[in-house]
């Protein structure tokens, strides 16, 4: 019967250290996609003032000037939506996991 009892005991100590592991790894991971969050918020605010700007600048050199740097945001703005899918993605399995060795224990 000991064995049986030290092996209850180690089978709950892994499933907390797995539990405290996917919380870690949780935590983690919510705060890379609030940073990807911020960071995509700034770049949609500083597009926006740049192409008001845009329309509002009579010099052609500062208009092109303008405009390249709004392609250069927008392609900013599409690396972080890859990464936010990229980051829910992981999440989403993180949780499946959780869940997993939740039910299974």
């Amino acid at each position: 019967m000991a064995a049986g009892t030290a092996g209850n005991k180690a089978d709950k100590e892994k499933s907390d250290k797995e539990r405290s592991d996917g919380k870690a790894a949780m935590a983690m991971l919510e705060d890379s996609v609030e940073r990807l969050l911020v960071e995509l918020d700034e770049a949609r605010s500083g597009a926006a003032a740049l192409a008001s700007l845009s329309s509002e600048t009579a010099d052609p050199a500062d208009t092109q000037e303008l405009a390249i740097r709004i392609k250069s945001l927008e392609g900013e703005n599409q690396d972080l939506r890859e990464r936010l899918a990229s980051g829910r993605g992981i999440a989403e399995r993180l949780v499946a996991k959780i869940r997993f060795l939740e039910e299974k224990k």
